[in-house]
C-alpha cells in the first residue's frame, strides 16, 4: 500500500514541481540578442518597466531571465527564420502580411503556455521585418 501511495501521489507531485521549475526551453534558442520577460512578479534587481498589469523586464542573458517566472517571453533574435522554425519544431497555423512585416502564428512544444485562437492552441508569434526577428511566447506582449 505504501508503494502505491508513493507511486501515485508523491512521484507525480515531484515531477510536477520539476516541470514547473525548469527553465524555459525557448531561452536556449540560438541567436538571442535581448530577452523581455513579461511577469506579474515584483522585480527590483533588473531593468524593468512597471505597468498596471505587468512588469516588463529586460535581460541580456538566459541565465538571468530564468530567475523570473514569466507570463510571456519576447525574444529579439539574430537568426534565420527557417532555423528558428526548425529549433522550435514550429507547427505554423497561419501567416499574415502587414505593411513590411510578416507575422507567423503557430504552436511549439518548447513553450508550455498557449492561447486559443479560432479554437486552435497558439503559443508562438513571430514577426519578421527585413533581417530582424521578434518571437513572442505565447504572443508578443510588448508591441512590434
Amino acid at each position: 500500500m505504501k508503494k502505491l501511495l508513493l507511486l501515485f501521489l508523491i512521484v507525480p507531485l515531484a515531477i510536477g514541481w520539476f516541470i514547473k521549475n525548469e527553465p524555459s526551453r525557448v531561452l536556449s534558442l540560438d541567436g538571442i540578442e535581448k530577452i523581455c520577460i513579461v511577469t506579474d512578479e515584483e522585480v527590483e534587481e533588473f531593468d524593468s518597466l512597471k505597468t498596471a498589469s505587468y512588469n516588463y523586464v529586460l535581460f541580456n542573458s538566459s541565465e538571468e531571465a530564468n530567475k523570473v517566472k514569466p507570463k510571456g517571453i519576447v525574444l529579439y533574435l539574430n537568426s534565420e527564420l527557417d532555423r528558428l522554425k526548425d529549433q522550435l519544431n514550429l507547427i505554423v497555423d497561419r501567416t499574415e502580411k502587414i505593411n513590411d512585416k510578416e507575422i507567423i502564428y503557430g504552436f511549439t512544444t518548447q513553450y508550455d503556455g498557449f492561447v486559443l485562437s479560432n479554437n486552435k492552441r497558439i503559443n508562438t508569434q513571430i514577426v519578421v521585418q527585413g533581417d530582424r526577428i521578434i518571437a513572442g511566447f505565447p504572443m508578443i506582449l510588448t508591441g512590434f
